[in-house]
């Protein structure tokens, strides 16, 4: 069994490899079989709400399947970090956006949602074929995971979404990760 000092190394390597890889993948210019994908899936089909990150960088671009996500009349929420935690904000357009100090884009408004969520769609540096997910460092995501099982008593469907290039073997986790219902690799 592995230490707990050895996986938050195995995690910084695979941080750092992942990275690597991402800079050499081109982001695709045309994003309709991205969305298609994603709506098709049964979960993101089915929900009235969805939570989806607002990409940043190389992630798989989201901010086009908001929109449809919105013309669609699903209740969509995007994160937004304040204190150094993440909430769900409600959207209802992509006009309501702006860069944070970070560069991230995040809704104006400081209105949290602490309701109950559908589904919700993950960025990650990392995946593997069981869900498990390698984030950026911050536990951002995995925080709101907890305090949303803690208030609701369950998770929703939780979709990881990255590149093909971020599917690895086997991410190193610890007992506060958060595992993935179903992973859509593009």
């Amino acid at each position: 069994m592995s230490t707990s000092m050895e996986i938050v190394h195995a995690k910084a390597h695979m941080r750092t490899m992942i990275k690597k890889r991402k800079r050499l993948f081109r982001i695709a210019k045309e994003t309709r079989t991205v969305h298609k994908k994603i709506l098709l899936n049964t979960c993101v089909a089915a929900a009235s709400s969805v939570f989806v990150y607002v990409s940043y960088r190389s992630e798989v671009p989201t901010h086009q399947l908001i929109n449809t996500l919105l013309q669609q009349g699903k209740d969509v929420y995007v994160p937004k970090i304040l204190d150094k935690k993440m909430y769900a904000v409600r959207l209802h357009k992509i006009s309501e956006l702006r860069a944070s100090k970070k560069g991230i884009m995040e809704p104006v408004t400081q209105q949290m949602y602490g309701g109950k969520i559908d589904c919700m769609i993950t960025p990650g540096l990392a995946f593997d074929s069981v869900g498990r997910r390698l984030g950026q460092g911050g536990g951002y995501y995995d925080k709101y995971f907890a305090r949303y099982q803690d208030a609701h008593k369950h998770l929703p469907h939780i979709i990881g979404l990255c590149w093909q290039s971020q599917i690895v073997p086997r991410v190193p986790t610890e007992p506060h990760d958060t595992l993935m219902e179903h992973v859509i690799a593009l």
